[in-house]
């Protein structure tokens, strides 16, 4: 009989590559790294004031400009925390059995935590873009809710979703509530931007539809106001209460311009 790697398998060795296991997982968030951090948030609020308008006392009648003198137009948006936490559980056995090279490719107490973090800043990365109430994506019109796959709205927003992120679903975008229920993502199609659950998605949330907007579980607006909030798509109205500044007053300097690009 002729001796093949098949037959001798047994004398073989497996030959594992050099260095750190490869992460294949979102690490670059431009514009959360772009963005200045504060270290110093003490007290309840952190009051930040602006100047949006001078005083008005301006004529080319002296008598006029005094009559009609004013004083600036100041506001001060009161600033308060969101929280956001990711944990990390590992047993005492697993930590020791990869303390070193010789029993592991990485420590695996650093590679959970560098997970966690990694997870922290991606959570913050999104919310950086979002209104605040925490949605990362939205079903979309054509999905059939009574099967484990759906296909979202927005097919790009798949970069916010995990294998194992446990989902619950709303009507609204913020503002309301969250269905009874959760799934928890089985896969993940980043090219097609479906998401495949446990079970079937009517099964763990009774009430989806298509349309719905997607959450994970106990964010429904507990996420830091970003861009969307503080830059609304439409323009705040009377009665507006922003951080404590109603932005109808001068709606452009307080909440930004809107126009087709």
């Amino acid at each position: 009989m002729t001796a093949t790697t098949v037959n001798m398998a047994a004398i073989l060795k497996t030959v594992y590559p050099n260095g750190l296991p490869k992460d294949a997982t979102y690490k670059d968030n431009p514009l959360l790294a772009l963005m200045p951090k504060e270290t110093d948030f003490y007290g309840d609020y952190k009051k930040v004031p602006l100047k949006y308008a001078p005083n008005a006392g301006r004529s080319s009648a002296f008598s006029t400009a005094q009559t009609n003198a004013s004083n600036v137009k100041n506001i001060a948006f009161l600033l308060d925390r969101e929280s956001d936490y990711a944990v990390a559980k590992l047993s005492n056995e697993l930590i020791l059995a990869s303390k070193n090279n010789a029993g592991a490719f990485v420590s695996a107490l650093k590679q959970e935590i560098d997970s966690a973090q990694q997870n922290i800043a991606n959570s913050a990365a999104q919310a950086v873009y979002g209104s605040g109430s925490g949605k990362i994506g939205q079903i979309s019109a054509t999905s059939n809710v009574g099967t484990a796959t759906i296909t979202l709205a927005n097919p790009e927003d798949v970069v916010f979703f995990e294998a194992g992120y446990k989902i619950v679903a709303s009507t609204a975008n913020g503002g309301g509530a969250v269905k009874s229920g959760s799934v928890t993502i089985q896969s993940v199609n980043r090219v097609t931007g479906q998401l495949t659950a446990t079970g079937n998605w009517s099964a763990g949330i009774g009430t989806i539809a298509a349309g719905d907007f997607l959450f994970i579980e106990g964010d429904y607006d507990s996420k830091m106001k970003g861009l969307a909030a503080w830059l609304p798509s439409t323009a705040p109205t009377s009665g507006d209460n922003f951080f404590g500044v109603d932005r109808s007053t001068d709606v452009t300097r307080l909440a930004g311009w809107r126009g087709d690009l």
